[in-house]
Order: C-alpha cells, then structure tokens, then sequence
C-alpha cells in the first residue's frame, strides 16, 4: 500500500506546485524564468519530433514487414499444397501407368473378377489329382 500512496503523494504535490506556478505567472503576466523555460520547451518539442518520426518510422516498417512476412507465409502454404498436388497427380500418373501396362499384357480379361476366375481355372485340379489328394489326406 505504501508503494502505491507515495507516487499519488508526489504526483498531487507536483500538480498543485505547477497549478500555482502557473497561477502566478498568469497574474503576473510573464513567464517566470524565461530564458531557462524557453530553453526546455525547445528541449521538450525537439524530443517529441525525434520520438514522432522513430515511432512513425517504426510504425511503417512494422507494418510493411508484417505485409511481408505474411506474404511470405502465404505463399509456402501455396508453395506446400502445389507439392502436395503435384506428388499426388505422379501417384496417379504412376497407377495409371502400370494398370496400362498391365492391361497391355493382359488383352484377355477385362477386368479384376474375370483375371481371378480365369486364374482359378488355371491352376484347378482334374479329377483324378482331386482323388489322389484325398486318398493322400485320409492316409495321413
């Protein structure tokens, strides 16, 4: 609490010593110490345009940056999703490309269901390997 007390004590202080400097100056009709004051506002106004053109300059390129960066990160999001694209479409080409093959060499069938009936045909067994098999599996 008294941390916060002594600052509002100081700045209360301050404003009633200027409000009656200010006062006094009013009735008087001058400013008091005149050549000192014009000396600090000099002071004062130079730093307030320096810190004006620092802040306006900061502003500017802060925000010209920031258009940059996110210019940036656009476009690798662009960047990412044309590889994607592009990765995808050579999978693609890469399938089609065997399948292609593959039906050149195989003008037969036309499709899955027939390559794997014509398949079975193949490699079915006759009659008599069917019985040879069975009396094999019964004699253990």
């Amino acid at each position: 609490m008294e941390i916060t007390i002594v600052p509002f004590l100081c700045s209360a202080l301050i404003y009633v010593v200027l409000r009656a400097l200010f006062a006094y100056e009013r009735n008087r009709g001058s400013r008091f110490l005149e050549h000192v004051r014009s000396r600090i506002d000099f002071f004062v106004l130079s730093v307030t345009h320096a810190l004006h053109r620092f802040f306006d300059t900061f502003s500017r390129d802060t925000m010209r940056q920031i258009m940059h960066y996110l210019l940036h990160i656009v476009l690798r999001v662009i960047l990412f999703l044309n590889r994607e694209w592009e990765k995808r479409i050579r999978n693609m080409i890469r399938a089609n490309r065997a399948m292609a093959k593959h039906a050149e060499r195989d003008r037969d069938t036309r499709n899955k269901l027939e390559e794997i009936a014509l398949h079975k045909m193949k490699v079915a067994l006759s009659e008599d390997q069917k019985k040879q098999h069975k009396a094999k599996i019964l004699e253990g």
